[in-house]
């Protein structure tokens, strides 16, 4: 079987927007079925891999769609040598993109969570893994911590960044005050900020909070200089700049992981002092 009869292709199509399906490939040698491939599409895609194997202008076109198609090329090639068939099954169908995209990648976690068997996808599918509930709580929670417990009696800024789950992590770049990054967290954190002058001059440390998410703690940075610049409403503001790395400044502070439970934002406000030395909280 090469492709799917009209009547089943119209079958598989007759809701629009919901023309996609998950299948996956088995390899059946040695008298058991053994899944080597978790796939989505629509229309013949799932006969398309094992006619890749065999059709070089169709291989290529399936290898800048997945890096991984050399893997799996070579185990159909292996199976149809030793005069096997290549099973296909079509695991659920009636599917949007969307739901087929959420469908595969966990289905491919769940395979690689409980299965030595290595899928010749990409390792981890389009998103994250699987993990146990302890281990996610281990990685990604954060314990209450008072604002008196933070290692250091510097000055600290505190600063909203409430979308931060969804911010770049790269840590690469200095960013100067023209030229900020609203997608990635150092920069976010660093400013622009509309602070005093005076208050720049002492800021030794700048602290990332959500306080979508119990007021954790989502990056910090070493203050190694500032820089000031005028923006579009004629406001001096102040940006920041670091050599430091966030997580390390965060364990350095005891504030990797934390969730400042006391820590007090004015309304509206986007940004609050920290000074334990004078045991002062302060939006000014």
């Amino acid at each position: 079987m090469k492709n799917f009869s009209d009547r089943v292709m119209s079958y598989l199509n007759m809701h629009k927007g919901k023309e996609f399906y998950i299948y996956c490939l088995v390899d059946s040698r040695n008298n058991k079925d053994e899944i080597f491939y978790i796939g989505k599409g629509k229309g013949n895609r799932v006969f398309n891999h094992e006619k890749a194997a065999f059709n070089k202008k169709l291989e290529l076109i399936l290898e800048n769609e997945d890096k991984a198609e050399d893997l799996k090329i070579n185990r159909i090639r292996d199976i149809k040598a030793e005069g096997f068939q290549i099973k296909k099954v079509i695991i659920n169908y009636w599917l949007s993109e969307r739901e087929a995209f959420a469908s595969e990648n966990t289905l491919i976690n769940l395979f690689n969570f409980f299965s030595d068997i290595n899928l010749t996808n990409k390792v981890n599918g389009h998103g994250v893994r699987g993990i146990e509930v302890s281990d996610l709580e281990r990685q990604f929670g954060s314990v209450p911590l008072s604002i008196n417990e933070i290692q250091t009696n510097k000055l600290i800024l505190a600063v909203k960044i409430t979308d931060s789950l969804q911010l770049d992590k790269d840590e690469t770049y200095d960013y100067s005050f023209y030229d900020r990054d609203d997608q990635n967290i150092k920069s976010r954190t660093l400013g622009n900020w509309v602070v005093a002058k005076d208050n720049a001059e002492k800021v030794k440390y700048i602290l990332g909070i959500n306080t979508g998410i119990d007021n954790t703690v989502v990056s910090a940075y070493e203050v190694s200089g500032f820089e000031s610049g005028i923006d579009e409403k004629g406001r001096r503001r102040f940006c920041f700049h670091s050599k430091s790395q966030s997580e390390n400044t965060m364990k350095v502070l005891g504030v990797y992981q934390r969730a400042l439970y006391d820590l007090k934002f004015g309304n509206g406000q986007s940004i609050v002092y920290i000074n334990k030395h004078s045991n002062h909280i302060s939006n000014t």
